[in-house]
C-alpha cells in the first residue's frame, strides 16, 4: 500500500491564492506528492472530507471559477490534473470514520487544527499544538496504530478536517500488515490551520 496526504484548502487553485500566493511551496509539495502516488499504478483512491467543518458539501468559488460539489474532491481532482498523470481517480466521500480501505494508491486529503492563531477559524485553542505534533509523528513515522486512534472528539472541537480520512489511513495501513517507508515533506500553519503533505510507501 502507498498513499499521499495532501490538504484540501481551497488555495491550492492558483486563482484563489491572490497575487502573493502564500501557499506556492505547498502546492509544488502536494502535486509532486500526487505525481509520485501515481508511479505505477492505474487508479487512485481520493479519501475526501465531506459534510463537516471546513470541507464543505457543495464549494462555490469565490473567483467564480468553474466546479461545484465537494470542496476536497474539487481540490483531489485538480491535483490530479496538475500533477499531469494518466490514472483513474475513485473518489470516497468521507463524513464519518469507515472501513478501511482496500487500495494500491491513496490520496488522503485532510488538513489539521485550525486553532493556532487569533486569526483561524476556531481562534487559538492551546490543545491544538500537541494534537498537529501527533499527528506530524504519525505521518513522519508511518505510524497506522496512532493515526487509527486519533481522539475524534477532541480533533472534532480543533476542526481538524482530516480527522476521519486520517483515521482511515491508519486501519488501512494496519490492515495491509506491512511497514512504509514515511516521509513528511511539509508541515506549516500559515494561517493558523496546519497542512501537511506526506508520502507512505
Amino acid at each position: 500500500m502507498r498513499a499521499a496526504v495532501v490538504p484540501l484548502t481551497p488555495l491550492l487553485v492558483r486563482s484563489e491564492s491572490g497575487l502573493a500566493d502564500p501557499v506556492a511551496e505547498l502546492r509544488e509539495e502536494a502535486v509532486d506528492a500526487v505525481r509520485q502516488l501515481a508511479e505505477g499504478v492505474l487508479r487512485i483512491t481520493a479519501l475526501c472530507p465531506v459534510d463537516i467543518v471546513g470541507a464543505p458539501a457543495d464549494y462555490w468559488w469565490p473567483s467564480g471559477r468553474p466546479g461545484t460539489g465537494p470542496l476536497s474532491e474539487q481540490v483531489a481532482r485538480h491535483l490530479v490534473e496538475l500533477a499531469g498523470v494518466d490514472v483513474e481517480l475513485e473518489v470516497l466521500l468521507v463524513s464519518e470514520i469507515g472501513p478501511a480501505p482496500v487500495a494500491d494508491a491513496l490520496l488522503v486529503l485532510g488538513d489539521g487544527t485550525a486553532c493556532r492563531s487569533q486569526a483561524a477559524p476556531g481562534f487559538i485553542d492551546e490543545r491544538a499544538f500537541p494534537v498537529d505534533d501527533l499527528i506530524a509523528d504519525a505521518l513522519e513515522g508511518g505510524d497506522g496504530d496512532a493515526l487509527a486512534r486519533l481522539d475524534q472528539d477532541l480533533a472534532a472541537e480543533l476542526l481538524v478536517t482530516g480527522r476521519h480520512t486520517f483515521a482511515m489511513l491508519g486501519a488501512a495501513m494496519l490492515a495491509s500488515r506491512r511497514t512504509v517507508d514515511a516521509e513528511l515533506r511539509y508541515r506549516d500553519d500559515p494561517f493558523g490551520m496546519t497542512y501537511f503533505v506526506a508520502i507512505w510507501s
